[in-house]
């Protein structure tokens, strides 16, 4: 090969010598024209370069690069640079896990010969993007690069709907746009893109779409629509994508039957129709055609142990999760499992038993959840058998007896264990000197701890620490910041509540800067609440417990990530008027709660003015926190609110009719069921709620006639999208015939999704204890994962 063009050679080194870089990394990678001699390739991904890259900088000299490649480095949160647009002859650029941040520069739209465009996982945390495209926004990035074939944005704030340029770029054949922010709806014309294999939108629940009738060919391999807004029922002719190889329409609003036709997909590898609406049965028996399936997930889809007779001894799943379902009974050695299977999820289900014996004898296994069944007895010394495994999770069943951490920690690839809420008495004292496992994840919560956990002091990657409801008390050890335990700085949830704590909160738990999730609640702690803690107003997500704010009136805890049960805590708040817990996941709403709050009855001097309860949080590159979801149905005594004004329950999976009681909250002024798995028909009785001003019900379930009068006739179609059997003048759809032929809702383009909210200035942290004067809290915070 020609050496390099000396003026590019001297470009190249002052480069190198502008960064800091590591000395066992090399700078191979560099490729010439093989006539000109020109700099023409320059690969420094994984190169352990740090620093940031000036405008001035000699790269830009290099303007006959066709290839570059920065992946996988550290750019210290600098800016992507502006003249990174003079680079006119790229084809490949590549900035992906690199730590850049900021806006785009319009100069990346400029590089109009670009094939492939990767800015993808520029982040510090699955809790914060760091880069985002809004001045250039994604339409103005995208509308001069026509050649791409391969556009991968992952983790970029971009928060617009889908440019419909992309429909038209008939080279693409792969987009990656998961925990964009994407909203509107999804151009179904990019389905027809004849050169498309890899579709992943998956993480944007605001993105709405629905699947059409596939009847062209189509060369798509990789579909996923993962927590997003996707509606409608599966269409009979997906079984003609005879390409796909994986299909992930989890936890969207899906309804109707699982299609026969997906049998035909003999390609797949991995299939999951997990939480979705879609009627519940036997899996069709095509299923048994799918001889390539590998990975199977159907949870929360209400199958029986004898749906899987399918399943044969040449079968070669090896991932199975089917949580949350009708699984009762022992766990058989013959199903669901294989000497190869590596993971196995059968948490929510009935199972009864121990834990069989032969699950020990599965050496391949890395992947165990049996959380939330009734499983007795003790856990099999034997468990340590299982050398691969690094997740296991028995969280909430009935074991008992005494678990050394001893022997679980001869698991050294072990980085999630969950043991709470069992019977369990866990001893974490050891006497061996070998290292415990790096860990991840460790919940212990209801184990009968009597102290800190002192192997935690070289946990320096624990991010999920709950060491609730136990009895830790006495001399905490200096190293972990006096009084209280200070978990390490990796950590992102810590919750300590519960136990017998006392003294004051160091200020030294401000340095956890990753912290999303602080529970202290339940101790004895006293003293003054940290100034530092105030710097996490914006990021720190629950703080339970605040039973003693007596005086508290208004409590917004909008925008987080509770992962809980209705918080029947905040019936001993006696002045509670304002209630916002939108944007969480709060699933269920226990009527006894509604009797229990004072504030939200009908004294005229005590009105509960909001209520908001909408949940978008999802942590599903974290899958565990899974076992928290719930459902539940609204119940009939929320009708006793009789002084509410609005009230907004979406974006929850919320199940059953709308109760008709709510039709006596004569002074609902906004009312919001969106995004839920309601069904049934729509009460006439609402029509008397005469100053109910908004109103949405779109994508549910529900069926049959539209109410009229009153100022129901004057709600807009998108108050009522998304209900593929709901008929009315609203929706241009005559009510003639059985609601059930009525034809699938084609989204517009000018639909959107409607929400009101209330936003307040306060931001007081409040750690559960002594509350003094305190009338107003807000804890706000909007991640994407």
């Amino acid at each position: 090969m020609q050496p390099c063009h000396y003026d590019e050679s001297s470009a190249l080194l002052q480069f190198k010598e502008s960064f800091i870089i590591n000395n066992y990394c090399s700078w191979a990678g560099i490729e010439c024209d093989h006539d000109s001699g020109h700099v023409i390739g320059l690969d420094l991904s994984t190169s352990c370069l740090y620093g940031s890259i000036k405008s001035s900088s000699s790269l830009f000299r290099l303007v006959h690069l066709r290839m570059l490649n920065l992946a996988d480095n550290h750019f210290n949160y600098s800016l992507i640079p502006s003249r990174i647009g003079n680079l006119s002859s790229l084809i490949y650029l590549n900035l992906s896990n690199s730590f850049f941040s900021g806006q785009i520069p319009f100069g990346v739209s400029q590089l109009s010969q670009l094939s492939s465009l990767d800015l993808s996982y520029n982040s510090y945390s699955p809790f914060k993007q760091l880069l985002e495209l809004k001045k250039p926004n994604f339409n103005s990035l995208v509308q001069n690069l026509t050649n791409l074939i391969h556009l991968d944005v992952t983790m970029v704030i971009i928060s617009s709907p889908i440019p419909n340029v992309l429909a038209n770029m008939s080279s693409l054949t792969s987009l990656r746009l998961p925990c964009c922010g994407l909203l509107g709806n999804f151009p179904t014309g990019m389905f027809q893109l004849p050169n498309l294999q890899l579709l992943e939108l998956s993480y944007n629940p605001d993105l709405i779409g629905y699947l059409p009738n596939f009847y062209w060919s189509s060369p798509l391999k990789y579909f996923g629509v993962l927590n997003t807004g996707f509606f409608g029922e599966i269409p009979t002719s997906i079984g003609n994508l005879e390409s796909l190889e994986y299909l992930n329409l989890r936890d969207c609003n899906f309804s109707g039957l699982i299609p026969p036709s997906l049998g035909n997909l003999s390609k797949l590898t991995t299939l999951d129709l997990s939480d979705n609406s879609l009627i519940r049965g036997q899996l069709p028996s095509s299923f048994a055609n799918l001889a390539q399936l590998t990975r199977l997930a159907l949870s929360f889809i209400n199958l029986s142990s004898e749906t899987f007779s399918w399943l044969n001894k040449n079968s070669k799943i090896t991932h199975f999760n089917l949580r949350s379902n009708n699984l009762r009974g022992e766990i058989p050695p013959s199903w669901p499992t294989g000497p190869n299977c590596p993971a196995l999820e059968l948490s929510s289900n009935q199972l009864t038993g121990s834990i069989p014996l032969w699950l020990m004898n599965l050496t391949k296994l890395t992947q165990l959840s049996l959380a939330s069944n009734k499983l007795q007895g003790p856990i099999p010394s034997s468990i340590s058998e299982l050398k691969n495994l690094q997740y296991l999770d028995l969280y909430s069943n009935n074991l008992s007896g005494t678990v050394d951490l001893h022997t679980l920690f001869m698991l050294k690839n072990l980085m999630y264990l969950r043991l709470s809420f069992n019977k369990l008495s866990v001893l974490t004292k050891t006497n061996s000197s070998a290292s415990p496992p790096k860990l991840i994840s460790l919940w212990l919560a209801s184990c009968n701890l009597g102290q800190f956990p002192k192997f935690l002091q070289g946990q320096d990657g624990l991010m999920y620490l709950d060491l609730a409801f136990n009895n830790i008390h006495g001399q905490i050890p200096q190293w972990l910041g006096g009084s209280l335990p200070v978990p390490p700085f990796s950590t992102l949830l810590y919750t300590i509540s519960d136990n017998s704590l006392s003294g004051e909160i160091p200020s030294l738990i401000c340095n956890l800067s990753l912290l999303q999730f602080l529970d202290l609640s339940g101790n004895n702690l006293g003293g003054m609440i940290p100034r530092c803690l105030s710097n996490f107003s914006s990021s720190l997500s629950i703080l339970k417990s605040m039973a003693r704010c007596a005086l508290l009136e208004s409590l917004d805890l909008g925008n987080n990530q509770i992962v809980d049960t209705f918080p029947s805590w905040l019936g001993a708040l006696p002045k509670l008027k304002i209630l916002i817990l939108r944007s969480n996941r709060i699933l269920c709403l226990p009527s006894e709660f509604f009797q229990r709050l004072n504030a939200m009855k009908t004294d005229e001097t005590e009105q509960l003015l909001y209520m908001e309860a909408h949940m978008s949080y999802y942590l599903r590159g974290f899958e565990y926190m899974d076992n928290f979801e719930f459902e539940g149905e609204i119940p009939d005594s929320i009708g006793t609110l009789k002084a509410l004004h609005m009230l907004n329950l979406s974006n929850n999976i919320l199940t059953g009719h709308i109760p008709s009681s709510i039709g006596n909250l004569t002074g609902l002024e906004s009312l919001d069921l969106s995004q839920n798995k309601l069904s049934g028909e729509i009460p006439q009785q609402l029509v008397q709620l005469t100053f109910l001003a908004f109103l949405n019900v779109s994508y549910n379930n529900f069926t049959g006639f539209i109410p009229q009068g009153n100022q129901f006739d004057t709600f807009p179609r998108s108050s009522f999208e998304g209900n593929p059997r709901l008929c009315g003048s609203q929706l241009s759809r005559k009510c003639e015939g059985p609601t059930a032929s009525l034809p699938l809702p084609t989204p517009s383009d000018d639909d959107q999704n409607s929400e009101s909210s209330i936003e307040f200035g306060w931001k007081i942290v409040v750690i559960g204890y002594g509350c003094g004067h305190l009338q107003h809290l807000r804890l706000v915070k909007r991640v994407c994962y």
